[in-house]
């Protein structure tokens, strides 16, 4: 070991603050070339000195002077330690400052980080630090306490807390503080700032943004970002925002298309369409769980001021409705149906009738085996929209869903029941033909498309345009053709049947 450095570094901690140091300011006195560059950060008060202190200093002197008239080792016979420039921080009321150093790794030693801790009214302190490296930069935003920001060979960042006889109280990693994909400015330093809860560190983005990261308060208390403030340059309308999310995902770059997204709901975070945009890029990602949360804070957010039902609408288009649908089936997806019946008791909440929330619920009755309880839920749902102008529509919907969970008479029973209440449209009265015709009912599969054919007659014959009246006489020939198909087809049935 290079004795003569390290009794000329003891000398000068002991001699509290004598030769070159930190200045009052708590900057830097240029060192001389042949020193090493570590002084204490604070001169200590005389009266806190004890007499042993002059001893070995005393000692440290006369060993300084033993060393240098002693004949010097061979160059390559000791280890070379290069200690680093320090890193220096003083907390805003001056009565704590750190200096951090650490002497680059060498085959015979590893690297070794120490700080320099004084502190008003209290002995110099020389701790060692449980990092690998010399930190990037040392905040002391208090005087309890000190920040150092790390960045490892890959570039990421993260940030230790040392109380301040340096032990360590808390550590974070920058990228599991911020929104996935935003990166950190390199060339910005990282600075501290406050807010109303106190300190925390101004970390610039490559974006333009700064992130505010409020400094561990407690021992084991988490760091956390405490807001994000968007650059004028940057900050636009979430639209601009959906686009830029959609265009990088075209790009396939997907780490910048998370923050685009999360830009886009910190731009409007009332609105639903920041939070399913997200939501389908979690479901692109295969992160069903950090899709649901996505999805239930944004019901929470957007419905934050709504106090009972939204609408008794069956059908409710906005986006805000076709949210809360997400959410039910992203937790469908991600948690099962137990779950999911969860949910929905709070999506109709919101939106008693809404049709595809309606249609959900009875569904999983029908996959349970429930078949009472479905149609029950069913029957409850539609009893709400009684007066309604979308009544008829809501009966031929629900008719054709349980066609499609292959309940055919209750499909039946419905889209009857939705052509009593109004709709005479050529789809509903097909879907009635064609649930006769899988009964073998041809006979009465052909009397429902006579009644399309009556309809389109009337149509034909009355004082229509010329292509109304031409396009109806060609769905009536069509219409006339099949009827009498499906009679051919009930008469073959008959004689099969005898």
């Amino acid at each position: 070991m290079d004795w003569s450095a390290w009794t000329s570094f003891v000398a000068a901690m002991i001699g509290a603050g004598q030769g070159d140091g930190i200045d009052s300011a708590g900057a830097a006195s240029p060192a001389p070339a042949d020193a090493v560059p570590v002084r204490a950060a604070a001169s200590v008060p005389s009266t806190a000195v004890p007499a042993s202190w002059s001893r070995l200093r005393a000692m440290a002197t006369a060993t300084a002077t033993a060393t240098a008239s002693a004949p010097a080792p061979p160059a390559d016979a000791l280890p070379q330690i290069d200690v680093l420039s320090p890193r220096q921080a003083t907390s805003p009321d001056g009565s704590l400052s750190v200096t951090v150093v650490a002497s680059s790794a060498t085959p015979e030693r590893p690297a070794g980080v120490h700080a320099l801790v004084s502190r008003k009214d209290a002995l110099v302190e020389w701790v060692p630090l449980p990092l690998d490296r010399l930190p990037e930069a040392v905040i002391a935003p208090d005087a309890e306490r000190f920040v150092c920001v790390e960045r490892d060979a890959r570039g990421a960042t993260s940030f230790s807390t040392f109380d301040a006889s340096a032990q360590r109280t808390a550590r974070a990693r920058l990228d599991d503080l911020v929104p996935g994909g935003a990166r950190r400015d390199p060339l910005a330093p990282i600075t501290l700032a406050a807010n109303d809860r106190g300190p925390c560190l101004a970390v610039p983005m490559s974006c333009g943004s700064v992130a505010f990261v409020e400094v561990a308060v407690m021992p084991g208390h988490d760091y956390e970002v405490c807001g994000i403030d968007l650059s004028p340059r940057f900050a636009c309308g979430i639209e601009a925002w959906l686009e830029q999310a959609r265009e990088l995902h075209r790009e396939g770059d997907q780490h910048a298309e998370r923050f685009a997204l999360e830009a886009a709901i910190e731009t409007e975070p009332d609105s639903a369409r920041g939070y399913r945009a997200m939501a389908r890029y979690f479901e692109r990602t295969g992160d069903d769980e950090a899709r649901v949360r996505c999805l239930r804070h944004g019901v929470d957010r957007v419905h934050a001021e709504v106090d009972g039902a939204v609408t008794e609408r069956w059908q409710v288009g906005s986006p805000a409705a076709r949210l809360v649908v997400e959410y039910a089936e992203a937790v469908r997806d991600a948690f099962g149906d137990e779950q999911a019946h969860e949910a929905l008791d709070e999506v109709l909440g919101l939106y008693p009738c809404m049709e595809h929330a309606v249609l959900m619920r009875a569904e999983l009755h029908f996959d349970a085996g429930d078949d009472r309880a479905a149609l029950q839920s069913l029957y409850d749902a539609l009893s709400r929209l009684s007066g309604e102008a979308d009544v008829a529509a809501a009966y031929h919907d629900v008719g054709r869903f349980l066609s499609r969970m292959e309940r055919q008479d209750q499909a039946l029973a419905f889209l009857k029941d939705a052509y009593e209440l109004g709709d005479r449209s050529e789809f509903l009265i097909r879907g009635i033909a064609g649930l006769y015709c899988q009964r073998d009912e041809h006979e009465l599969a052909a009397e429902w498309l006579t009644r399309l054919a009556d309809h389109w007659r009337t149509l034909s014959n009355g004082d229509s345009e010329l292509e109304r009246r031409l396009r109806g006489y060609q769905r009536l020939a069509e219409l006339e053709k099949e009827i009498e198909e499906l009679r051919v087809e009930a008469e073959a049935s008959a004689d099969s049947m005898r």
